[in-house]
Parts: structure tokens; C-alpha cells; sequence
């Protein structure tokens, strides 16, 4: 084996154990665990609820059971963030599945927007894991003053409750 094959091999392995190393501590992948104060109940059969955060305000209604639920929902933005900036850049909000413990069982992507800070809907068909028991939000975006992403002040905004 050459300097170049080995080189070549070395990076490449290099990559994969980066990327099995970020797969590891994702959200997703059922790591870490959410504060009980950060949570909400989530029974089966048809409910409605609000999750409220620093920066917006998630009211939504579901039915059905775990591996099959129809959800839908409005995100509204608080006036920290609507009276003080003008334009909304690259927001997503997802919901945590969280079990009896507060260890995080999966999550899912619910709305993604870019705007005004109008109130954002969401429709989303999902299924959680079957220990699930409660539900929490996670966000993150960017808020921008002076109508657009060259000119004003940017500022980014986030609620992430997995520790």
C-alpha cells in the first residue's frame, strides 16, 4: 500500500467516525432527557394543549393512538421577538417525544417557515414511540430588523429543553 492509498483510507475513515459520532448525540437517536417542567401530558385519544416558550407559544389538538396521530396546531410568536424585529428567517419547530422518566424517546419536525412573525399552522401525521408520555417543543430561528438579511440587526433565537 502507498502514501496516497493510506492517506486516502485514513481520511476516509476519519469521516465515518465523525459522522457516527454526531449520529450518536442526536436528538433522535433517544439520548439525553427533558425537565418535567418543560413538558407537556401526552395521553392518546383526542386532546388539545399549549406549550409555552421564551420567544412563541405552540397550541395544538391531536387523535388518535401512539403509532398513528393526526395533529395540527398554530405556533404564535411572543412581542419580544414581533415588536422588535421585522422579519423571520429559517425557523423550525419540532415536537420531543419524551417517556415516564424524561429520557428523550425521538423527535419530529413539525413547521418550518420564513416571513412575517405571523401565527404559523402546522398538519402533520406522525406516530410516537409507545412509551411516550409526554411531549415538549423544541425551536430555533433567526429574527431580523429592517425587512431583510443585509441590512439591520440579526438575531438568533432558540429553545432546545434536552439536556
Amino acid at each position: 500500500m502507498n502514501l496516497r492509498s493510506l492517506t486516502k483510507m485514513s481520511a476516509t475513515i476519519g469521516l465515518l467516525l465523525l459522522i457516527g459520532a454526531c449520529q450518536t448525540i442526536t436528538p433522535s437517536s433517544g439520548t439525553g432527557s427533558v425537565s418535567p417542567e418543560s413538558t407537556v401530558p401526552f395521553p392518546e385519544g383526542r386532546n388539545t394543549g399549549r406549550w409555552e416558550g421564551n420567544y412563541l407559544v405552540v397550541d395544538y389538538k391531536y387523535s388518535g393512538t401512539l403509532t398513528d396521530i393526526d395533529m395540527t396546531g398554530t405556533v404564535n410568536f411572543r412581542e419580544n421577538l414581533s415588536m422588535n424585529f421585522s422579519s423571520l428567517y429559517d425557523f423550525h419547530l419540532s415536537a420531543i417525544f419524551v417517556d415516564e422518566n424524561g429520557k428523550v424517546l425521538g423527535t419530529r419536525g413539525l413547521a418550518t417557515a420564513r416571513g412575517a412573525f405571523d401565527p404559523i399552522p402546522f398538519h402533520v401525521r406522525l406516530s410516537a414511540p409507545r412509551t411516550t408520555v409526554s411531549l415538549s417543543f423544541s425551536y430555533e430561528g433567526t429574527a431580523i430588523e429592517g425587512g431583510n438579511d443585509e441590512g439591520g440587526g440579526v438575531s438568533r433565537f432558540f429553545q432546545y429543553p434536552i439536556h
